[in-house]
């Protein structure tokens, strides 16, 4: 008997943990779009920080400003990826992202990187731009405060912005193939 009554309990737990699992993936699925949840807590938006507030400026064209890097960076279409020297998966979707980046550049898509990394880790930062074929977009180093201002809560993570509000965020380096079909979808729209 008590065999059989172990045997029910074991059929019951393993309902339970079935319907649990289920109902997370079920609020998973039906989460909104993520980049709903990208915003300041200052601002209680999702509009794209000031970009001149970062400590410094790679792959950038001579003479180029900060504050007019912020202001492009405002019109149009805008790629940013968040990552770090010391990510393997950052550096494993770089290399995707360089011919995303290659296709979708010529259509007026921008793209820059950010990194939280400071100024002591240039050496590093300039490494990994000098691995990827491709990797010509500017990064941005010392971002901490912006990641802060977006919420960022994980590496490697894209956000699009669409005319300086983010419309699209994606975590991980799957993040990648995404982003391509979201831009094929804003870009077909016109």
């Amino acid at each position: 008997m008590a065999d059989r009554e172990g045997k029910r309990n074991s059929g019951l737990g393993n309902w339970l943990l079935a319907a649990a699992l289920g109902a997370a993936v079920l609020v998973w699925l039906r989460a909104p779009n993520p980049a709903n949840r990208l915003a300041g807590p200052e601002s209680g938006d999702s509009a794209l920080p000031d970009l001149a507030q970062v400590e410094g400026w790679l792959n950038v064209p001579a003479g180029a400003t900060a504050a007019a890097l912020s202001e492009q960076f405002r019109n149009g279409l805008l790629v940013v990826d968040c990552w770090a020297t010391w990510c393997g998966p950052c550096r494993a979707a770089l290399p995707e992202l360089a011919r995303v980046h290659e296709a979708y550049r010529p259509r007026g898509v921008q793209f820059v990187g950010l990194t939280q990394e400071p100024a002591a880790a240039l050496s590093k930062i300039e490494g990994v731009i000098g691995e990827v074929p491709g990797f010509t977009w500017p990064v941005g180093y010392g971002a901490g405060d912006f990641m802060d201002r977006m919420g960022i809560q994980g590496i490697p993570t894209l956000i699009l912005f669409d005319q300086g509000r983010a419309v699209w965020a994606g975590l991980g380096a799957g993040a990648v193939d995404d982003l391509a079909a979201e831009l094929d979808s804003r870009l077909a729209r016109g």
